[in-house]
């Protein structure tokens, strides 16, 4: 249920989509039970709901089987989403095999193309969010959704995919489940991947292009850009470090945030005071940061500033700047 909230909130936050759940979220007791009620399956939860759609809790009909309900459960969630005419349909699962089957998986309905692609999308996205959390940089998500026959997608008028977000089997995993940090890197990955489909945006993670290096003259400046792929979530942190600075030079780097995206990439001005008879070689290197802490690989890059025409003379200390 805090997966199920904790998706529904990045849904509507970023995504601008309302989010409908199947399930109850209430404290209140159920009437027969005195249990709360949001620990109650879908299929009951939806027949207090819709009275007068037992098509929707109870497409089965009349049955005396110990798991009729739960074959009902199945089917209700699906219905519901078709009742409703939702645009899109996800099911939140935890995964159970042997102790060492581990990670995220993602299953689609066999012979659906759009099914096929949103699992793509979101595993791709899910990848992404959930390894720029640093004790989750190495959590296994599978790049491919899997196809199998499951009536959760299969009922399912619109694009549909069951999130298999880890295995609750698996040690590891059942302590990921458990950590908000994991809950929130998986569910931001999931909307992501929906919201990029939606749009018709292929899988295609944060990467920075190498940068050009730079040639400035004393005391000007030149501009640049640190260029990437992908859909990074903006606001976008660019730190510059400085790599190699020439003895007796003052080099100085920094951070600073961009709120929204540029053509042509983030703005680099480097900016030099040389009054040496030598030119001067700086080297920085080039990290980007997003919002949920998607981090870009380093790309290092070299500005030379040239030397004062007068060759010297001045006691001012030669110097270099990125901003």
């Amino acid at each position: 249920m805090d997966y199920a909230q904790e998706l529904k909130q990045w849904i509507e936050r970023r995504s601008q989509m309302p989010a409908l759940r199947a399930r109850s979220t209430s404290q209140d007791p159920h009437p027969a039970t005195g249990e709360a009620w949001w620990k109650f399956a879908a299929r009951y939860h939806l027949e207090q709901q819709y009275p007068q759609n037992p098509e929707i809790w109870n497409s089965l009909g009349a049955g005396s089987s110990n798991d009729h309900d739960y074959k009902e459960d199945i089917r209700s969630r699906p219905l519901l989403a078709n009742h409703q005419r939702a645009e899109f349909l996800v099911h939140l699962h935890t995964n159970a095999a042997g102790p060492a089957a581990t990670g995220t998986r993602v299953i689609y309905q066999p012979g659906r193309e759009d099914g096929k692609r949103l699992a793509v999308s979101v595993l791709c996205y899910m990848k992404e969010t959930i390894h720029a959390v640093e004790a989750y940089r190495d959590f296994t998500v599978n790049p491919q959704g899997e196809p199998s026959d499951k009536g959760e997608n299969r009922l399912a008028a619109m694009p549909s995919i069951i999130v298999e977000t880890a295995f609750h089997t698996n040690p590891t995993d059942a302590l990921a489940l458990q950590d908000p940090a994991f809950r929130t890197a998986a569910m931001k990955g999931v909307e992501k991947g929906i919201r990029l489909f939606r749009e018709g945006r292929d899988c295609q993670p944060f990467t920075s292009r190498p940068i050009a290096d730079l040639e400035v003259e004393h005391e000007g400046e030149a501009t640049t850009s640190a260029v990437f792929k992908g859909y990074p979530q903006f606001p976008v942190t660019l730190t510059a470090t400085n790599i190699a600075c020439p003895m007796g030079w003052n080099c100085r780097g920094g951070s600073w945030q961009d709120e929204e995206a540029i053509e042509s990439g983030l703005p680099l001005t480097s900016s030099c005071r040389n009054v040496t008879g030598t030119p001067g070689v700086i080297t920085w290197e080039i990290i980007l940061k997003d919002a949920d802490g998607v981090t870009t690989a380093p790309q290092r890059f070299s500005v030379t500033c040239n030397s004062s025409p007068r060759g010297g003379g001045s006691s001012a200390v030669p110097s270099a700047a990125l901003s």
